[in-house]
């Protein structure tokens, strides 16, 4: 066993892993696009479409060129990660992680159908309970996608389940976070190094309002690893820039080094 002593007082950030949670049609794929983009003038960068997303057309007039993967079974994804693992890249963006999700999902049922729950008497027959080995390969795959690249980003849909027990007309949620199944919702904020929320709202004939959500409340499920927290939702503008705006505000508060 190897014992690494480091100063606390210096610890870097150099890149990290980002989940963008939204609904469709608020930018998520495009943002990832402008990631790649703007980082792909500091080395060389990647798009990782996860087979049954296929959301690329919506990044294809950024000049990116031959960029772009479509991985199909969850070993092929493991495999791409240690074959970066030694010299990493500049940043990867993935579409999507709910669907990466499946591809583990799929490795241990063999199929598309959903993985089973035995009963009690099917357990006591030697039948196996199929989810927790799914959870702890999606879990694998969102850890260890950060020794690919200095920077992963990725897409995810978002789920926003009401309280079963409020009884007005319109229940508020009770929480906000990615559409994922079962516990890994909530466990996947310890997954990642930031996670937030996308929004896209109109705020006039033509005009919207982009956001990107990191600020704590009791609903959205959120995660933000810096020393000083970013209190207010960031802005994003118009078009390309949105990647800076966010890695610039996080620069601010302590994280990436640039």
């Amino acid at each position: 066993m190897t014992v690494k002593r480091f100063n606390l007082d210096d610890v870097s950030n150099s890149g990290g892993s980002i989940l963008f949670v939204g609904e469709a049609a608020v930018g998520k794929t495009h943002l990832l696009g402008d990631m790649l983009k703007t980082e792909s003038e500091k080395g060389s960068v990647l798009y990782i479409n996860i087979l049954g997303e296929d959301g690329m057309l919506t990044i294809s007039k950024l000049g990116l060129g031959n960029i772009g993967v479509t991985i199909d079974t969850y070993d092929d994804f493991m495999q791409l990660i240690k074959d970066n693992t030694a010299k990493p890249m500049q940043a990867w963006a993935i579409d999507s992680f709910q669907m990466l999700q499946r591809l583990a999902s799929k490795k241990i049922t063999g199929s598309d159908r959903t993985p089973k729950i035995p009963s009690t008497e099917e357990l006591k027959q030697g039948a196996v309970n199929e989810w927790p080995e799914i959870h702890r390969l999606t879990e694998d795959a969102a850890r260890k996608s950060r020794f690919g690249a200095r920077f992963i980003g990725l897409a995810c849909s978002i789920d926003k389940t009401t309280d079963n027990l409020d009884m007005s007309v319109k229940p508020k949620p009770k929480y906000i976070g990615p559409n994922l199944p079962g516990k890994e919702a909530n466990e996947c904020q310890y997954w990642f190094d930031f996670i937030g929320q996308l929004s896209c709202t109109a705020v006039g004939p033509g005009k919207y309002l982009r956001t990107f959500d990191m600020v704590k409340d009791n609903v959205k499920l959120v995660r933000q690893r810096l020393p000083k927290l970013i209190i207010k939702p960031i802005v994003l503008p118009e078009g390309p820039g949105g990647w800076k705006a966010i890695k610039d505000e996080v620069i601010t508060h302590g994280g990436f080094n640039g």
